[in-house]
């Protein structure tokens, strides 16, 4: 059973729970730049969208159901994939950025 939703629990370990962990250490830096999260979140939902909609209607890859709900025809794991990951990538690259203490 915890097979069907092995992506889902490694999405979560490998990169909510980093995300969360910066969140928490650097929120108040990261806050002040909510337009790079919105402005990336825009464009990775857009150009993933198109991306996957084309190589699945393609027959390029498949989605297996796991939770056997599908917005526009991608499966909601795949938009919850572009969301988290390009939060985490942006998180962790600010606090980077940020410096000690994510304070520049």
């Amino acid at each position: 059973m915890i097979e069907k939703f092995a992506y889902l629990i490694l999405m979560f370990v490998f990169s909510v729970l980093p995300t969360l962990y910066f969140w928490a250490k650097h929120h108040k830096f990261l806050i002040k730049y909510y337009r790079i999260f919105i402005y990336a979140i825009i464009v990775t939902t857009i150009g993933g969208y198109f991306w996957d909609y084309i190589a699945i209607k393609d027959g390029i890859w498949y989605f297996p159901n796991i939770l056997d709900i599908w917005i526009l025809g991608i499966p909601i794991e795949e938009w919850l994939f572009f969301w988290v990951t390009t939060i985490g990538i942006v998180t962790i690259t600010l606090s980077f950025i940020g410096g000690k203490n994510g304070r520049r």
